[in-house]
């Protein structure tokens, strides 16, 4: 299977590649409006009832501003499925060019991945760009452009929708004042799974006499699929 070392160690799920990416579309959309400059510390992966603390623990005090992010649904999407792609998959390359015993087949399933966003800050104004970009994201590249294996490119589309305001301001006095729009992001995404199967490499035919005697040996042919 798969390992993708460079966005995390150890990590083989495609979705959790599908997760680091959005992160990673997010932040270079909309880091340089919320004047954010270390992603480590700047965003989180986690549901907003827990990110301030996360944020807190991270920066070592309690601050605004942050940008943080949660899938809400992994749905399955019957309406793009490709039940072959799924079943019997797609031979796409050999896993050792040189010796060619295994080729590798990739399955592929649709899936409809959904997310919440939260950008946090106490500049009402930042909120504001970035809910203008927000709105015309939309009409300007509303991709995530990946590529499989450096190989073949995946252009999934994205799906906008209602922005909320979740800001304290009814609560600024017991909880003090601080600006909180939420965004949605959907993704038509796909999650791949590999499988490397044994490839024929000879196939020996053997043509014996009528009265089948195997004593009798007409002629040998081997067909070489390497060659």
């Amino acid at each position: 299977m798969t390992t993708y070392p460079d966005v995390i160690p150890g990590a083989n799920s495609f979705i959790t590649v599908l997760d680091l990416a959005v992160r990673d579309l997010i932040w270079t959309k909309f880091s340089d409006l919320m004047e954010l400059t270390t992603k480590s510390t700047d965003m989180v992966f986690y549901p907003k009832e827990v990110a301030m603390r996360q944020i807190a623990e991270r920066r070592g005090e309690t601050t605004v501003d942050y940008i943080n992010y949660w899938r809400t649904r992994t749905d399955p999407d019957l309406a793009r499925m490709r039940t072959p792609v799924a079943r019997r998959g797609i031979m796409v390359a050999y896993d050792d060019s040189d010796l060619k015993t295994n080729v590798v087949t990739m399955y592929a399933m649709p899936v409809d991945l959904s997310y919440n966003i939260w950008f946090w800050s106490k500049d009402q104004n930042k909120l504001n760009l970035v809910m203008e970009r927000y709105l015309f994201w939309q009409q300007r590249n509303p991709n995530l452009n990946l590529s499989l294996d450096d190989v073949y490119p995946l252009q999934m589309d994205l799906h906008f929708g209602a922005a909320a305001n979740e800001s304290s301001v009814e609560t600024m006095f017991n909880e003090g004042l601080y600006f909180c729009w939420k965004l949605v992001l959907k993704v038509d995404g796909w999650v791949f799974q590999e499988d490397a199967q044994k490839t024929i490499h000879k196939v020996v035919l053997k043509i014996y006499n009528e009265e089948g005697d195997e004593d009798v040996l007409l002629f040998e042919v081997e067909y070489d699929f390497t060659a």
